[in-house]
């Protein structure tokens, strides 16, 4: 049985958007997963977790993907 939302701890919290992130189909990398756990242990704080995802990007860390839906046409 899956707790409430009010009674869930951070760590589940993490757990449960990153499966929510696999769910739609998306996969979530090491480094973002790392960053997402220690927000959550609050050994990194949600703005320096947001910056190292902008430098990231900024670097050209993520790949890009054409993304394709079942509702298409063609």
């Amino acid at each position: 049985m899956q707790k409430a939302p009010s009674t869930l701890n951070a760590t589940e919290i993490v757990e449960n958007a990153i499966a929510n992130q696999r769910l739609e189909g998306l996969q979530l990398d090491a480094t973002t997963v790392k960053d997402l756990h220690q927000v959550s242990q609050r050994k990194l704080a949600v703005p320096e977790a947001i910056a190292h995802i902008k430098e990231r990007l900024a670097g050209g860390d993520f790949r890009s993907l054409e993304v394709h839906t079942a509702f298409e046409k063609g």
